[in-house]
């Protein structure tokens, strides 16, 4: 991800800040994700606390590798391919964008600059795009 020395140490420190609210982030996170696409909760079992877990962790390893720049795209990229068997589609990810978002604002509100919430939206954009793109491929197509 294309992200300055400074938006990774933002991201490293606000990830230490989402351990001690993880709960919240949590339950507020899906409750945002689900408003926003209700069609989304089907996939997604019952065990909503053991997905947080998996994601926090997801994303702590994708933050943990930032200056590792080709580490850090095949896990992104794996990760993506991983959720096309889950039935992710190319149009579900600013939904997510977008919950995450608002996630951290119910959270963190005013306790979190604008300079961090502009660096996860950015962080979060680089990310999707990744996983987009590794996706979806554009398909090579046949002029008919």
């Amino acid at each position: 991800m294309q992200l300055s020395d400074a938006e990774k140490t933002i991201l490293r420190a606000s990830l230490m800040r989402f351990d001690d609210e993880r709960e919240a982030m949590a339950e507020l996170f899906y409750a945002n994700l689900f408003a926003l696409s209700p069609n989304l909760r089907s996939m997604f079992g019952p065990d909503i606390a053991g997905q947080t877990q998996k994601t926090m962790l997801e994303l702590s390893a994708i933050v943990a590798l930032l200056d590792d720049t080709e580490a850090c795209r095949n896990m992104i990229e794996d990760l993506a391919l991983r959720h096309i068997e889950y039935g992710v589609l190319e149009e579900h990810y600013p939904k997510v964008g977008e919950a995450l978002m608002r996630t951290i604002e119910q959270v963190f509100g005013t306790n979190f600059s604008q300079e961090y919430y502009a660096t996860w939206r950015k962080a979060y954009s680089e990310m999707s795009r990744i996983m987009i793109a590794a996706a979806y491929p554009e398909e090579n197509s046949i002029a008919v």
